[in-house]
């Protein structure tokens, strides 16, 4: 017997255990709910702030060294509103549950969960600096994983059971081809043949998605070098010259190094051996064979709690950049789940709706609203989040380039 009190509250939880399912990242995250805001106070590209948490240097000895407290805030700008639409007559509005959810909202919560999952995946490599692999070079090996693992180990990042890794089909089958019977039960074997994925592994979680974004780099060709007689501690920006190209670019997104500058562990400050890797934060177009001021992360200091690097980049330093200019990589990703941040927040309900709800479940809110077309005896029904993605810890990140 048909539902015919199938309800606004009913399809938007529906609503939320399809995306949840369906979603690649969005399980994997730190996810927040902004509940502080009041409906309609946020709009697509307002801002808000995120604590960190407090770091702090080490006293050697009896006699106190006070420090000032140095809290960071992350500004996060909830800038996306997605949403899937739908019109429908009568028939639909008396369907079961069941029914609905297979006929009209998976379809279209897939669609959503996929374009989350994209933009979170972008912000993260983007803004991501550490990265393993071979530019060019599918993952294959144990080792690249490994490499991966190795470089959160040297940013302090906890071996806590939350970190993953996803990676593109082109990666997973590799992977799992060449690691098919490594160091795994039985069980795990089996289950890699039945679904084609490698599980949990070498210190991963694993997923395979198709969201992992392809990175096209710019067009850096020459000799680069710093072109800076003095930077400056907390510098986020950085002047580069010796390209061949007249007019030289680079994309966010781009990974470099700078010759004897290198990476610190975050908690003891002591060089991990290996050189910093930059990331650039904004597209730049440069003149006459050299780019100012490229913005990029991390932020270049030597000394205090929020110590990046061993030393201040000098002038004329060779400047190495990964892969090959104007060439795209796709860019699959490790991660604990600390490291980036999904917040939505409420979107305004409206008063005078007969079949509208907001709900709030595992800290995402989403909203449905249904209208009435009674011109065309239609239902015009609308389904929306408002989000925002954020890298907040980039440090707790790793690209696995492909």
């Amino acid at each position: 017997m048909a539902n015919t009190n199938l309800t606004a509250v009913g399809v938007t939880r529906e609503a939320h255990r399809l995306l949840h399912n369906q979603s690649a990242l969005i399980k994997t995250v730190d996810r927040q709910y902004r509940d502080k805001f009041s409906p309609g106070s946020i709009a697509p590209g307002d801002t808000i702030d995120i604590r960190l948490p407090d770091k702090a240097t080490i006293r050697t000895g009896a006699v106190m060294s006070v420090e000032d407290r140095t809290e960071q805030k992350v500004a996060f700008t909830v800038a996306t509103q997605i949403g899937t639409d739908m019109n429908f007559g009568a028939k639909e509005l008396t369907l079961e549950i069941d029914d609905f959810s297979t006929r009209i909202l998976n379809p279209r919560m897939a669609r959503i969960a996929s374009e989350i999952d994209f933009l979170g995946f972008t912000e993260m490599y983007q803004n991501c600096y550490n990265q393993v692999g071979t530019p060019g070079t599918t993952p294959a090996t144990a080792k690249v994983i490994l490499d991966a693992g190795a470089k959160m180990d040297d940013f302090a990042v906890p071996m806590d059971g939350m970190r993953y890794l996803a990676v593109n089909p082109a990666a997973n089958a590799s992977m799992v081809d060449a690691l098919k019977t490594l160091f795994q039960k039985s069980d795990d074997i089996a289950a890699q043949y039945r679904m084609g994925r490698m599980g949990t592994a070498l210190g991963f979680d694993w997923t395979r998605t198709q969201n992992i974004n392809r990175h096209t780099t710019g067009a850096f060709a020459g000799t680069t070098l710093v072109n800076e007689t003095a930077m400056a501690e907390g510098d986020a920006t950085i002047d580069l010259d010796g390209f061949t190209d007249a007019a030289p670019t680079v994309k966010k997104g781009d990974i470099f190094t700078i010759a004897g500058v290198n990476s610190v562990n975050p908690e003891t400050k002591r060089d991990i051996g290996a050189l910093q890797q930059f990331v650039v934060t904004a597209d730049k177009t440069g003149a006459t064979n050299a780019i100012a001021a490229v913005a990029i992360s991390p932020v270049i200091r030597t000394t205090g709690p929020l110590q990046t690097v061993t030393a201040l980049p000098a002038n004329n330093a060779a400047v190495t950049f990964a892969g090959t200019a104007a060439t795209a990589y796709p860019v699959n990703m490790a991660y604990h789940r600390d490291a980036i941040t999904l917040a939505t927040v409420d979107l305004v309900l409206p008063d005078n709706a007969n079949f509208a709800a907001r709900r709030v479940s595992e800290n995402i809110s989403m909203r449905i609203w249904k209208g009435d077309d009674i011109t065309n005896d239609k239902f015009p029904c609308r389904i929306d989040v408002l989000l925002g993605w954020k890298l907040v810890r980039p440090e707790m990140a790793c690209r696995v380039i492909g």
